[in-house]
């Protein structure tokens, strides 16, 4: 699973996410960014199996986010960048397609263990800026079994990933469509950013709620010390 920004930029990921894109070079770039990647990195084209299709995807969601946030900067720049040095972008950009993708298959050729096709969810998480959780399934065995041996490749080379990793963002940025500062809280250690009132980070254990959830219950963290019961997080599905 990954949380992407409107701009495509990958804010946050899991392990399964670490062990199937780092070996492509996704997540070299810091933040990584989908549409830079595919555009102007040459690693991109033999990975994606059907890159047209990939591609007139993005930017007609790139271009859906930009009417819904048309003020946005950081928008602009990556339109005016991606229009410089990509041909294939500058084309596909003038054709002014709106789409916001939901559900498909991504066919890939993954660089360690072939093809993969991966069934692909989006959802839009409910706050102004618009963020999508994009979670991947294996769509046949072969891309299942070819999953688990990407993962135990990882594990055996010692690369070392927590449940959510976070990576983007300083704190004092608006997000789209808001004036509201982004606030810092924590998952297992690594920061991330969701939109509300700038306040000092507290940490949370994964499973336990943040200030944004809406839990009809109040935030362990929040209560009295003498007033607070130790319960354990529950397991979450393993995601691959």
């Amino acid at each position: 699973a990954v949380v992407l920004e409107p701009s495509t930029d990958l804010v946050a990921w899991n392990a399964a996410y670490e062990a199937l894109s780092r070996p492509t070079g996704l997540l070299d770039a810091d933040p990584p960014n989908l549409l830079r990647y595919l555009f102007l990195d040459p690693r991109a084209r033999p990975l994606y199996r059907d890159r047209p299709a990939v591609a007139r995807e993005l930017v007609a969601g790139l271009r859906a986010a930009t009417t819904q946030c048309s003020s946005s900067s950081e928008l602009d720049h990556l339109v005016g960048e991606l229009s410089v040095h990509s041909d294939d972008f500058a084309r596909l950009w003038a054709e002014h397609e709106v789409e916001v993708r939901r559900r498909g298959v991504e066919r890939l050729t993954h660089p360690v263990v072939g093809d993969l096709d991966l069934l692909a969810d989006v959802l839009v998480l409910s706050d102004p800026g618009d963020r999508r959780i994009v979670t991947y399934l294996p769509a046949s065995e072969r891309s299942n079994a070819a999953l688990d041996a990407l993962s135990t490749t990882t594990t055996r080379t010692g690369i070392h990933t927590t449940l959510l990793r976070v990576v983007a963002g300083t704190g004092d940025e608006n997000v789209c469509g808001s004036n509201e500062p982004r606030r810092r809280f924590r998952f297992d250690g690594r920061v991330a950013l969701v939109p509300g009132r700038a306040r000092k980070p507290r940490t949370h254990t994964v499973g336990h709620c943040c200030c944004r959830c809406r839990r009809r219950t109040p935030c362990p963290a929040d209560l009295p010390p003498e007033t607070r019961s130790v319960s354990p997080s529950p397991q979450l599905p393993r995601l691959r």
